[in-house]
C-alpha cells in the first residue's frame, strides 16, 4: 500500500515539473508558414545565357562548319593541253608530270589531311614519303606511301607502271587488287587486272622524253595519241580502221606528216593533208 502511494506522489511531482517548463519555439503555425512559404515557392536557380552570346555561338558553329566544308570540297585543277607536257608540284612537294591532253584535280586546302587526287589521262608521279597518297581514276585507283609510278587512264584503258617503291592498284570494276614492285606493270583487260613483269621502262613512260612506243596497240588509240602529242586533228573512220593494231615507235622530233605516212602505210591507208593542223586518213 505504502509503495503505491510513493509511486503516485513521484508521478505528480514529475507532472508538475513538465507543466512548469517553457517551450523555446513559441511561433504559431501561421507565423511558421509565413516564414517558410517564400523559400518553398521560390523558383529553382537557372543559368541564363545572354541572347547575344547564344547568337555568337551559333554563328561560330556555322562559320567553322562552312570553313571545313570549303576546305574539304573546294578543288583546283591542272591541265596539260594537247601538244604540251606539264610538270606540277603538289603542296607536299610531290611532283606530277602530265602528258598531253591530261588533267588532275584535288582539294588544296584539305591536302594536309588527305593526299588524294583524280587523274584523267596519263601522268608520272614522284611521291614524297608521308601519309597515304591516292590517285583516283574512273576504272581504278592507285595508293602509295612514297614511290614513283606512271598511270595511263583514258576512256576504257587503264595501266599502271611502278618505277620505284611499291604500288597498290585497285580496280573499281571488281574487288581485285594487285601490288606492283619496280619494273612491274598491270593492265586492265576485260575488267581484270593483269600483271606484267620485267617491263621495259621506256615502253611505259618514254613519253617523258618525247619517245612513243606502241606494242600491238589499236590503230584508233595510236591516231588519238598523235592528235594529242602534235595538237592536230586527224579525220578517220573508226569502224574502218578499228580492227587494226599497230606496233612501232617514234620520237617527237619527227614531223607529224612523216609519222602519219609511216603509220598509215603499214595498213595501205591513204593520208591527205588538208592544212597544217588537219589530216585525213581513208582507204581510197
Amino acid at each position: 500500500m505504502e509503495e503505491n502511494e510513493d509511486k503516485d506522489a513521484k508521478f505528480e511531482e514529475q507532472l508538475k515539473l513538465f507543466e512548469n517548463m517553457e517551450v523555446p519555439y513559441t511561433r504559431t503555425k501561421k507565423e511558421v508558414w509565413e516564414a517558410m512559404s517564400p523559400k518553398i515557392l521560390e523558383p529553382p536557380t537557372q543559368k541564363i545565357i545572354p541572347l547575344n552570346l547564344t547568337r555568337w555561338l551559333a554563328a561560330a558553329v556555322i562559320i567553322i562548319a562552312s570553313t571545313l566544308g570549303f576546305m574539304r570540297f573546294y578543288t583546283t585543277g591542272v591541265q596539260a593541253m594537247n601538244g604540251e607536257h606539264l610538270a606540277y608540284t603538289l603542296p607536299d612537294k610531290s611532283v606530277i608530270r602530265l602528258n598531253a591532253g591530261s588533267s588532275i584535280s584535288y582539294a588544296p586546302f584539305w591536302w594536309r589531311f588527305e593526299r588524294a587526287l583524280t587523274l584523267e589521262g596519263e601522268a608520272f608521279f614522284e611521291v614524297e614519303k608521308g601519309s597515304q597518297f591516292v590517285v583516283n581514276s574512273t576504272l581504278g585507283y592507285t595508293e602509295v606511301l612514297g614511290t614513283s609510278f606512271n598511270i595511263y587512264a583514258r576512256d576504257t584503258a587503264y595501266a599502271v607502271f611502278c618505277k620505284t617503291g611499291k604500288v597498290g592498284v585497285h580496280s573499281t570494276c571488281s574487288d581485285q587488287s594487285i601490288v606492283l614492285s619496280p619494273n612491274e606493270k598491270c593492265v586492265l583487260k576485260n575488267k581484270v587486272l593483269t600483271k606484267e613483269v620485267a617491263v621495259n621502262e621506256n615502253a611505259s613512260m618514254g613519253w617523258i622524253n618525247d619517245q612513243f612506243y606502241f606494242n600491238n596497240v589499236n590503230l584508233v588509240r595510236v591516231l588519238e595519241e598523235l592528235e594529242r602529242q602534235y595538237n592536230v586533228e586527224i579525220n578517220f573512220d573508226r569502224d574502218l580502221i578499228g580492227a587494226n593494231n599497230y606496233t612501232g615507235l617514234f620520237t617527237k622530233e619527227k614531223e607529224i606528216q612523216s609519222v602519219l605516212e609511216i603509220t598509215t602505210a603499214a595498213f595501205d591507208l591513204n593520208l591527205t593533208k588538208i592544212n597544217t593542223k588537219t589530216y585525213s586518213v581513208t582507204n581510197d
